[in-house]
């Protein structure tokens, strides 16, 4: 079950879906999923050949919708559900195992929320997190990509001894390239690429202020381009803080872009930008280090347990240190082909898909198993 809408989760949902036949000998499926990962399924032409529902809307805020869900889920009688990206936001009456990845609720730090412009903003977020955990608490199993994850969320769930498995993010497979990393040339445009959703975390906000601060070191010949939607409110928001210091220029849009065209934004790209400051596990650092795009992100802890000796990293709170670390990269060539040998290696320590969802179906054995079922759907 699935009420994802965007970002990296749905493209790990969509991949498991695409995946799933793998497991069929094992399991009985029955999809309850998202509109928008419906879409994404049909532009990537993946069939789906388990009984399905489409919701239009989640159930976060819909008791409707949650009574519908319920429905079908009472109909199925299934012996686990299995909630891809929670919460479900439901009260169960069979067993659940629960993907978590909200780093707000099972890690956010004090400088997170420092981060996010407005008071009423942070707030809203924090209580946010808190009702998102109410509900994480309904489950009785969880999985989520790192340590830090895992240890926050048994923390926080007062269960020291409750299952929490930890399954890392993996590659998608259209990521897989061989394609050597793109040098720019003297006096060529830098392309930088930012490949996020539009969340708070992922501080698209911060982009204008960077964007300035490479304009006074002397570069006028780069752009960041980003891939939200147009009509959110960060997008308004970026392009009136881009409006105000003069740079409007510098941002290239490109528009929500669907997971199956997501290799064609770090084609021709310079350097691979990730100024969040909250992650559980971002595809983008393995995108970069697949696509040999040099990566410059946050030093912060889940961007090293993440990436490594494989980027480089600045200060998250200075965005002039930003400024100076993408441009002494990016002229560097030695540098960017240092970067991207490395991003290699640490590639390769993540499992692939195919080895994820013999994680995943471990996962969901043993869980059916510690529940004493016989025949697992």
């Amino acid at each position: 079950m699935t009420t994802l809408n965007q970002g990296g989760i749905m493209q790990r949902a969509v991949s498991f879906i695409e995946n799933m036949p793998s497991l069929s000998n094992e399991f009985d499926w029955h999809l309850l999923i998202s509109e928008k990962v419906q879409q994404e399924l049909d532009q990537r032409n993946i069939p789906t050949t388990a009984p399905k529902q489409v919701f239009k809307k989640s159930p976060a805020r819909n008791p409707a919708v949650r009574k519908k869900v319920i429905q079908a889920i009472n109909k199925v009688s299934p012996d686990l559900v299995f909630t891809f990206g929670g919460p479900s936001y439901l009260q169960l009456t069979f067993p659940e195992l629960m993907g978590v990845t909200e780093p707000w609720v099972t890690h956010g730090t004090r400088e997170a929320y420092r981060s996010v412009p407005g008071w009423r903003n942070r707030w809203g977020l924090y209580l946010a997190a808190q009702y998102k955990l109410r509900w994480f608490r309904k489950a009785q199993h969880f999985i989520v990509q790192t340590t830090t994850a895992q240890r926050g969320l048994s923390r926080l769930t007062n269960r020291s001894g409750a299952p929490i498995h930890v399954i890392p993010n993996a590659l998608a497979p259209w990521y897989q390239c061989n394609e050597p990393a793109t040098l720019r040339k003297p006096e060529e445009l830098l392309r930088i690429i930012y490949f996020a959703a539009p969340y708070s975390h992922k501080r698209h906000l911060c982009l204008p202020a960077i964007c300035k601060a490479i304009e006074e070191l002397g570069e006028q010949n780069f752009e960041i381009a980003i891939t939200i939607d147009p009509k959110s409110l960060i997008a308004h928001q970026v392009a009136k803080s881009a409006e105000q210091l003069g740079v409007s220029n510098r941002i290239v849009n490109l528009g929500r872009i669907p997971v199956s065209d997501g290799l064609s934004v770090y084609q021709g790209a310079h350097i691979c930008f990730v100024p969040s400051i909250l992650e559980t596990f971002s595809a983008t650092y393995l995108e970069g280090m697949a696509t040999r795009t040099p990566i410059v992100a946050c030093d912060l802890d889940f961007a090293r347990e993440t990436c490594g000796d494989a980027a480089v990293y600045f200060d998250p709170i200075n965005m002039n240190d930003a400024a100076k670390k993408i441009l002494n990269t990016a002229n560097s060539p030695d540098r960017c082909l240092e970067l991207t040998e490395r991003g290699v290696q640490q590639l390769a320590t993540f499992p692939s898909t195919k080895n994820q969802m013999i994680l995943y179906r471990d996962v969901l054995r043993s869980t059916i198993n510690n529940l004493n079922y016989a025949t697992p759907s």
